[in-house]
């Protein structure tokens, strides 16, 4: 009996291996435990592009949230910014582990250490960009050294009663870029915004994946970023970040900068009231391995 038992257990435990074997082979990952990394960053001077960099079992495709916190945080008066994030897309990269990639404007981020957490990014409602913090995957640390350029006088008070905001059009970009995507509000510094970056059209793209040669259809591609007014002077504030389109499909996209609703810390964001919208197209690159379909 004992030796029967030991039968089936090894049969089915070979059976789960084989399972496991094809489902690594079919999508080129590993994420019945999901798993993230965070690439070293080396400290930087404020005004400078950071990028994060790092790995995940992931499948290329998702998204995860990764978000800097300062440590200590700043007093609610301080009008420098210690807390920024965004949501970025995971793309193929080699052997069992793809890349993600985060990339930031630092003019008036306030300099001081930071803790940097990789989470699960779980959508909850498409039409209005609002999402969830998942399980934390990975977290590491780094320095932002020096002033930021940005961090002036805040915006008149008098001004703010009638909120706006404005972004400079972004024009037509090379997929694979990185650009500094800004405008202007008199919304007071340290209001949170979250910016959306959406496909408009309906160009989709196939990729083949060298692992596995099988063919993975993206289309609706989306990013999503949450930043801080900037202080600015004469009553005008501003705010910046850095798109980085390696995971973009080319097409037409609609830019919206908005106020939010919700709390940062649990991860949980809607767009406010008060936005504006731009436009940006993305031309493939001569390098790209996408095609549109």
């Amino acid at each position: 009996m004992k030796k029967r038992y030991l039968t089936w257990a090894g049969i089915l435990s070979a059976g789960i291996l084989a399972i496991l074997f094809i489902y690594i082979l079919a999508t080129g990952s590993f994420t019945i435990f999901p798993t993230a990394t965070i690439n070293p960053v080396a400290d930087l001077h404020a005004g400078e592009m950071l990028v994060i960099t790092g790995t995940t079992n992931l499948p290329a495709g998702a998204d995860v949230f990764v978000h800097c916190n300062r440590s200590p945080r700043l007093p609610d008066t301080d009008p420098a910014i210690d807390r920024f994030g965004g949501r970025v897309s995971i793309v193929h990269g080699s052997g069992l582990s793809n890349t993600w990639s985060l990339a930031m404007d630092t003019a008036a981020i306030a300099p001081g250490e930071y803790i940097v957490s990789v989470n699960r990014w779980i959508p909850v409602n498409a039409s209005n960009a609002s999402y969830r913090a998942g399980d934390l995957l990975a977290t590491s640390r780094f320095r932002l050294t020096g002033t930021g350029s940005g961090m002036t006088q805040p915006g008149n008070a008098e001004a703010n009663r009638s909120g706006f905001i404005t972004v400079n059009p972004p024009g037509t970009r090379q997929a694979g870029e990185k650009f500094f995507l800004n405008g202007t509000t008199n919304l007071p510094a340290e209001t949170e915004l979250l910016l959306v970056v959406e496909q408009r059209d309906n160009v989709a793209t196939f990729t083949l994946d060298p692992k596995t040669r099988e063919k993975t259809e993206k289309a609706g591609h989306t990013e999503t970023f949450l930043l801080s007014v900037l202080p600015g002077t004469g009553g005008t504030n501003r705010w910046s970040t850095v798109v980085d389109t390696v995971d973009f499909i080319p097409g037409y996209y609609l830019v919206n900068i908005s106020t939010t609703k919700g709390n940062f810390e649990a991860g949980n964001f809607t767009t406010g009231d008060i936005f504006s919208t731009s436009y940006l197209v993305v031309r493939e690159s001569s390098a790209n391995s996408t095609y549109p379909r």
